[in-house]
């Protein structure tokens, strides 16, 4: 596998009046991953999503991810990837809340997050480590199918799951908003792991907040992002198409890719064969036809001129 990791990352304060999201890496603020810690810890990626008003949710999702990533990189433990990073959104849990308690502006402030940590393996393969609190997410496509990473901590998904609720009512219901699980909102919380092995060539990893999948189906993100050359392009398509579609919530993704190429599944000598039947058959199409026509003018010599 060719080690080439496509990425890219933006945020839009949609129409609210602030931009209560952050991610990082930011690309576009010249940060990116540690190269000395790479071997080691992999490249790491991470949405928030603040809540708890202007200034509270603003410093809750910035801080959420400054500690994340500074936690995260510098534990030396020598423990795996999952652990290393659990402990680390674990860690940015107390620190959040015990600000929260200590100052009365920032009653209240909290922040969701989802995060992956993509790392080689020894068989030379990329393996995701992915985390998340709350309800941003974390997609898998491949092979322009899309598959959540992720569950989200709302009320409304745990109706879901006991059957009270369907998918689609869930998606209008007037509570869908309500998150069950966050950062800094309780002096603990409980952060889900899950692991994608192998990531394959030519996968797509998308993290986003809740304001890109709250105004598009999933089917209609991986149309976007599967028709993009790029990470970059990826990101500007699903932005410029929640913006257009109204945008009542801040918007967020990262666009992750293996190869860095482009995200349509490369032509293969086989692929090229699957097309063998259909152009045999055109050419026969076409042999017959002109047959016909020689003989048919071949006939008309015979004949002479029709008076």
């Amino acid at each position: 596998m060719t080690d080439i990791i496509d990425f890219f990352g933006d945020s839009h304060q949609g129409s609210r009046g602030n931009n209560e999201d952050s991610f990082w890496p930011n690309l576009q603020d010249d940060v990116s991953h540690p190269q000395d810690k790479i071997d080691s810890k992999g490249f790491l990626y991470v949405v928030a999503d603040g809540v708890g008003g202007h200034q509270a949710g603003e410093r809750a999702s910035q801080q959420a991810i400054e500690l994340v990533t500074d936690l995260y990189y510098n534990d030396d433990s020598n423990t795996d990837i999952a652990t290393s990073l659990r402990k680390a959104i674990e860690n940015t849990n107390d620190q959040i809340f015990d600000d929260s308690q200590n100052d009365p502006d920032l009653v209240g402030m909290a922040t969701t997050i989802t995060a992956i940590v993509l790392h080689k393996v020894n068989t030379g393969e990329y393996n995701a480590v992915i985390a998340n609190v709350g309800d941003s997410r974390t997609y898998l496509i491949r092979q322009s199918e899309i598959q959540q990473l992720t569950r989200d901590h709302t009320w409304v998904e745990e109706q879901v799951q006991a059957g009270i609720l369907t998918p689609e009512e869930a998606r209008i219901h007037p509570q869908r908003n309500i998150v069950t699980r966050s950062l800094g909102g309780y002096p603990t919380t409980d952060v889900d792991i899950f692991k994608l092995v192998p990531v394959e060539p030519y996968d797509t990893i998308m993290l986003c907040s809740d304001g890109l999948n709250a105004v598009m189906e999933d089917y209609e993100i991986a149309d976007l992002v599967s028709q993009s050359t790029s990470a970059a392009e990826a990101v500007k398509f699903l932005i410029e198409e929640t913006l257009n579609r109204g945008a009542p919530d801040n918007v967020t993704t990262i666009v992750v890719r293996l190869d860095g190429q482009e995200y349509s599944i490369p032509r293969t000598p086989d692929s090229d064969k699957l097309h063998q039947p259909e152009n045999v058959t055109w050419i026969l199409i076409a042999l017959v036809t002109l047959l016909a026509i020689v003989l048919v003018g071949g006939f008309m010599l015979l004949m002479g001129p029709i008076m």
